[in-house]
């Protein structure tokens, strides 16, 4: 049985050959890092103060584009992107190189096979995941929870 449909889903999307310098990666994340930032307003008001950095991970972070966002605006500490398509998550590495960014580790695996990690702050999965993971398997979005809270610290939340 191959995988299933869900978790192949993106692996054609934002191909390099889509980018053919750094340029075009750059103003391509020009305009998608201005799209999160209904989901920046929201973070800042309801989980974090002005002096807050923390340790944040994404479930199905695609081209980690709020993950780099967070970072620009001062609120990560040490990031980390889990994006199962290949392609999105080469475009995320791509343009970590371009902007020499240090906080953010993407990593390219299905969550499911990353250990949970035990210092988080704040754990993001936004609605698609949870569409997306959810048919995989019955115990899919328990398992999606379960993850969340194993990783995180005391206090810390997941949204």
């Amino acid at each position: 049985m191959g995988e299933h449909v869900n978790l192949i889903a993106y692996q054609d999307h934002e191909t390099e050959s889509n980018f053919p310098d750094d340029k075009s990666v750059v103003d391509y994340y020009k305009e998608k890092l201005n799209t999160c930032n209904v989901l920046i307003d929201f973070i800042k008001s309801n989980f974090v103060n002005d002096n807050w950095k923390g340790n944040v991970a994404e479930i199905g972070s695609g081209n980690s584009k709020l993950m780099y966002r967070l970072d620009n605006e001062r609120l990560l500490s040490s990031g980390y992107a889990i994006e199962v398509s290949e392609s999105r998550h080469k475009l995320a590495e791509r343009y970590k190189q371009i902007v020499e960014n240090k906080n953010l580790k993407n990593i390219n695996s299905d969550f499911m096979k990353v250990a949970p990690y035990n210092n988080l702050d704040l754990v993001i999965g936004v609605d698609i995941v949870f569409q997306l993971i959810a048919p995989l398997f019955e115990q899919a979005a328990e398992n999606i929870l379960s993850w969340s809270y194993q990783g995180l610290r005391s206090g810390g939340s997941f949204r």
